[in-house]
């Protein structure tokens, strides 16, 4: 098998499969070493590739090819479903893998109610440091914060997007960084030295994990 043969016939192919039977799950075993294989040409095939791959939950890769396997787990950083790659010996455990079911919990926070919750909290950040007073600092990293984060949030993949960009399974990835980024926040001079602004901080903290705690990140990026 050739790059040329998954661009032109594998990826085509199971675009259309996608489109007629709704998201999909399935299993790639690669007997044969992919030819003219390069780290970076695989990398650039993937991303060129995604408008592929916007219905399905679970792709598994069976091959001999650790650089293979290897990119192929790489490549679920940059797209909304599952992606695992698994050597030929791994054959079963590849297919329990590509077949689980991603459990079920309740009150899950959908796409759009994170997105409005982060857009919500993106105007706290500018508005209630002033409402309540906190110190001139403190007002000052919540400002430059919020100039960072409101675009992170308007270029997630989600109903009210302005324009999407990074897959919402993606953001889901960064968020605990986002939230211990503040909780740490906590122990600099303009918070812990004023207990006003450290409450304030702590609140936020809370309210922004708990939302990326109860967030489903792998429902559809529609919903």
């Amino acid at each position: 098998m050739t790059r040329k043969n998954i661009e032109q016939v594998l990826l085509p192919e199971l675009d259309a499969l996608a489109e007629r039977t709704g998201n999909l799950n399935y299993l790639l075993v690669l007997e044969n070493q992919v030819q003219d294989f390069t780290a970076n040409a695989w990398w650039k095939d993937m991303i060129s590739s995604l408008k592929h791959f916007t219905q399905w939950n679970r792709i598994a890769v069976v091959t001999n090819q650790k650089a293979v396997e290897i990119f192929t787990d790489l490549f679920e950083l940059v797209v909304p479903g599952r992606s695992k790659g698994f050597r030929p010996d791994q054959l079963d455990e590849a297919l329990t893998w590509v077949q689980a079911e991603r459990p079920q919990m309740a009150r899950r926070i959908s796409p759009k109610w994170h997105a409005v919750i982060d857009y919500a909290m993106v105007g706290g950040l500018l508005l209630l440091p002033a409402l309540f007073k906190l110190n001139r600092k403190a007002r000052l990293i919540y400002a430059v914060e919020a100039a960072v984060l409101l675009p992170y949030v308007a270029i997630t993949r989600h109903p009210v997007a302005v324009k999407g960009i990074i897959p919402f399974r993606t953001h889901g990835k960064i968020d605990p960084f986002n939230i211990a980024h503040f909780g740490l926040q906590s122990l600099a001079g303009p918070f812990r030295k004023h207990r006003k602004s450290l409450l304030f901080n702590i609140t936020f903290t809370a309210v922004a994990g708990l939302t990326v705690l109860l967030t489903d990140y792998e429902a559809p990026e529609t919903t």
